[in-house]
């Protein structure tokens, strides 16, 4: 009803609307069509910013009877598109949309009055200012129209402009890879509060401790609720002085992977969890060890944090162990342990408390987890949230992919990592006996020690699966292997292959090419294989839907 309501609104608007148009485009002159073209136009052709100048435009018409309350109401249901061209209807529509008594002022100096306040009326584009003409623009020789009222997202915006920014509708400000240093970071600080930007990358600049704390005095008094500090010289002091100022703060979402935090700066961090509005941290590459892996376990529940990366942390079994035991009554729903020093002990604790927390989401690649470990999270499985898990780069072979097989069924598993363990035919082969009744459709067996016998299981129980997405890169399949797989794949739901760097050749391929037609494979990898340049050709030619790497 309520849909109903606002399309019947936005009719009787548009009918309003056009109504106005027709009583002033009588005596208007088109604003885009006189004389020479200006700065604000060539600011068009560059960033799609349009932009009106000409000779004297035409007052407001005859539709004075409107009152302007109403005429701004009907203008806030345009687009940005929409704008544009009202923008060029004549001056008071200029005035309206912009805040401007007359088009093509150039430079920060000339400031809007704006009439109405509609931010969604920045175009949808980010304005990068290291690209084509837009290097060339200073302070001085910016349109004023572009800059205060339709740019929203912002990248590499140059120094000089930087103090302007509360006047302006940039919500999205992406100065990644400018070294800004700790001067930098106070200069900028200082002008984010009152401003608009939400979203802001500082990623990459050697920012410092100092740097860091400038900005966190100033993110109580901002708009910033995503904020990138990664890979800067941050510390444990500047990540100290962070913590101190998030509550209060709008900050839901920050990154600060590669800073040198440690256990010192990850453990101030964690006493302010609770009290702040974060819920999604990177920490990733920080060494933060057990140590900080711990203080972080103690302040989980009571918080909001849903979205933990800690990763590549040298994070051991008691990191993990401590973790474990406090996801249960935590909002936590996606865990990265990927890269760390997790073994079976760890797996073991955390596999036990998976069923009383949110986790769907686990990564836990680049470990030591064995098929000690790998059966303990097997057996756990059911009865969890866990919908995703990450298992590649580790040290499971078949034992642990059988454990992890027999319990599929019934769990809510749907994207299984196993890439780069030492899974062979056996473990692929209890695999593919008990994917049908189970909710897998994501597969990366990658990187493995697969052959023909353990593929040709996997292609028999295809038809009855949910697998749309198989990854089988870097095994030890060949022609037979190809062809088993290729026989099953109609009426199987795969759209997605990858065979990439196996041992086909020419007859397997061809074995492919004979049952390709009906299925729904619209993307197939074949590179690295021993397939020549004439049967590639062929393949391209009889399935030029599909999307073919050789």
């Amino acid at each position: 009803m309520n849909q109903n309501n606002q399309l019947r609104q936005q009719i009787l608007c548009g009918i309003l609307l056009i109504s106005l148009f027709l009583q002033s485009c009588s005596s208007a002159i088109n604003l885009s069509n006189q004389g020479e073209r200006s700065a604000d136009e060539q600011m068009e052709e560059r960033i799609e910013i349009t932009t009106m100048e000409g000779e004297e435009a035409t007052e407001i018409g005859n539709f004075e009877m409107f009152p302007i309350e109403l005429v701004q109401e009907i203008l806030t249901y345009l687009s940005a598109d929409q704008i544009k061209e009202v923008r060029g209807v004549n001056r008071t529509f200029y005035k309206l949309t912009t805040g401007y008594d007359k088009p093509g002022l150039l430079g920060v100096e000339n400031r809007p009055n704006p009439i109405i306040t509609a931010n969604y009326w920045v175009i949808n584009k980010e304005i990068d200012f290291r690209k084509d003409q837009l290097t060339k623009l200073t302070s001085k020789t910016i349109p004023s129209v572009a800059f205060y009222q339709l740019m929203g997202k912002v990248k590499n915006l140059p120094k000089e402009f930087w103090p302007y920014l509360q006047s302006t509708r940039v919500h999205t400000l992406d100065l990644g890879n400018n070294q800004v240093g700790d001067a930098g970071a106070t200069q900028l600080a200082h002008h984010l509060q009152e401003s608009s930007v939400h979203t802001l990358d500082l990623s990459c600049n050697q920012i410092g401790a100092e740097g860091a704390t400038q900005l966190a005095q100033h993110l109580q008094a901002s708009n910033v609720h995503t904020l990138n500090l990664g890979s800067n010289e941050i510390g444990a002091a500047g990540a100290s002085q962070l913590a101190q100022h998030l509550p209060g703060s709008s900050v839901h979402t920050l990154n600060l992977g590669s800073n040198e935090i440690c256990a010192a700066g990850a453990t101030q961090l964690a006493q302010y969890l609770q009290e702040s509005s974060l819920h999604t941290l990177d920490l990733s590459w920080n060494q933060i060890a057990d140590a900080g892996a711990t203080q972080f376990a103690k302040h989980l529940q009571g918080s909001r944090m849903y979205t933990l990366n800690l990763g590549r942390n040298q994070i051991g079994d008691a990191g993990a162990s401590q973790l474990a035991q406090h996801l249960p009554g935590s909002s936590v729903h996606t865990l990265n342990l990927g890269g760390n020093q997790i073994g079976d002990a760890g797996a073991s604790q955390l596999a036990q408390h998976l069923q009383g927390s949110t986790v769907h989401t686990l990564y836990l690649g680049g470990n030591q987890i064995g098929d000690a470990g790998a059966s303990q999270l097997a057996q756990h499985l059911q009865g969890s949230n866990v919908h995703m898990i990450h298992l590649g780069g580790n040290q499971i072979g078949d034992a642990g992919a059988t454990q992890l097989a027999q319990h599929l069924q019934g769990s809510n598993v749907h994207t299984l990592d196993l890439w780069d363990n030492q899974i062979g035919d056996a473990g692929a082969t209890q695999l593919a006996q008990h994917l049908p009744g189970s909710s897998v459709h994501t597969l990366n067996l990658n990187g493995n020690q697969i052959g023909d016998a353990g593929v040709s299981q996997l292609a028999q129980h295809l038809q009855e699966s949910n697998v749309h997405t198989l990854h089988l890169n870097g095994n030890q399949i060949g022609d037979v292997g190809v062809s088993q797989l290729a026989q099953y794949l109609q009426g199987s739901s795969v759209h997605m292959l990858n065979l990439g760097y196996n041992q086909i050749g020419a007859a397997g391929a061809s074995q492919l090419a004979q049952h390709l037609q009906g299925t729904h494979v619209h993307t197939l990898y074949l590179s690295e294989n021993q397939i020549g340049e004439a049967t590639q050709q062929l393949l391209e030619k009889e399935y030029p839907h599909i999307n073919w790497s050789f």
